[in-house]
């Protein structure tokens, strides 16, 4: 769009002619715009390469590699074929099949993790991230369950602490400064206690080739960012033999709904009426961090409404803490 200050940009999406016995989707995206060189044309796909039109109107060069990268990954390529001063065409054609009607199951709805099994001794776990927010998150989401947890700004800092702390789990973001994860993870694996130790990559790339890489490097499994709640937890169970207890989702479904919801109302009249506001502002805005400092506040002096309104806030269910924090009649 930013290339076509005038005109039209069209999207076209056709069923093409079969090609090797597959049927393909036809996607074109003609733009009215500057056009590009076959010169340029011929780079275009190149990380961190530009047109000249791209260089005047900003961006980092990366979106049409990124692009390449997911077409082929659907088995697909993308090609460009552009007039100077009449506009572009960026196409491409992926491989389909139809569905049948009935044949895809609903997915049953999983449980949820509550906490470890208290037979199992409590994993340590370090988080190594270069971003203070996504190390928080995690720190939050594992300390909820049970798992006792330390944080590492980057890798020069992993090796230390591994080396003094003996984590029985590593998460590694591979994209850091000082020391990447690529380096980090090797330095801990050559070690004695390395061996035994269980490194899980994180990284938001999605290529192909960059999974192989990061594999190459010595870790032990993978998870793609942003990562689901699920999909943590197996990953640990996989990996280390974990065993956690589940809560069911129907108890979830009703947990406000019955009788409990009474009793917690009639416990949050004895909350000071600014807390209440308060939560309930960062509960609307969807701002986790305030919303956790002021319910550790609350939790000091009512723990028990503290932790149930910890519990949806870590499941980030603010709609329930708004249900349960504003009953019918409440002014803000």
């Amino acid at each position: 769009m930013k290339f076509t200050s005038k005109g039209s940009v069209i999207v076209r999406i056709n069923v093409s002619p079969e090609f090797g016995g597959k049927e393909l989707l036809l996607f074109e995206i003609e733009d009215i715009g500057p056009g590009i060189s076959e010169e340029e044309a011929a780079k275009l796909f190149e990380p961190f390469e530009q047109a000249s039109s791209g260089e005047k109107t900003g961006g980092t060069g990366l979106g049409l590699s990124l692009s390449q990268g997911f077409v082929k990954m659907m088995g697909g390529i993308i090609s460009v074929s552009s007039t100077i001063g009449k506009g572009s065409i960026f196409s491409f054609a992926i491989p389909y099949q139809q569905g049948i009607p009935g044949e895809i199951s609903q997915s049953k709805q999983k449980k949820r993790v509550v906490g470890l099994v208290s037979i199992q001794d409590k994993f340590r776990i370090l988080i190594v991230d270069d971003s203070e927010t996504n190390r928080k998150i995690l720190t939050q989401i594992l300390t909820s369950v049970g798992f006792i947890v330390m944080e590492a700004a980057n890798g020069a800092e992993a090796v230390k602490l591994f080396q003094i702390w003996k984590p029985r789990i590593i998460f590694m973001d591979m994209q850091m400064p000082v020391m990447d994860g690529y380096e980090a993870t090797r330095k801990i694996k050559q070690t004695v206690d390395g061996r035994n130790v269980v490194i899980v990559a994180m990284t938001a790339s999605a290529f192909q080739e960059d999974r192989l890489k990061i594999m190459e490097a010595g870790v032990d499994g993978y998870i793609s960012k942003p990562f689901k709640v699920d999909s943590l937890f197996e990953t640990i169970t996989q990996l280390t033999g974990a065993a956690f207890r589940y809560e069911e989702e129907e108890a979830l479904n009703t947990i406000i709904e019955n009788e409990d919801f009474a009793i917690f109302q009639k416990e949050i009249h004895k909350l000071p009426s600014q807390k209440i506001i308060d939560c309930c502002r960062a509960a609307e805005n969807a701002d986790y961090f305030q919303l956790i400092e002021i319910i550790q506040d609350i939790a000091a002096s009512h723990s028990g409404i503290g932790k149930k309104l910890m519990d949806f806030a870590n499941r980030y269910e603010y709609e329930r803490i708004l249900a349960l924090l504003k009953p019918p009649g409440f002014v803000q």
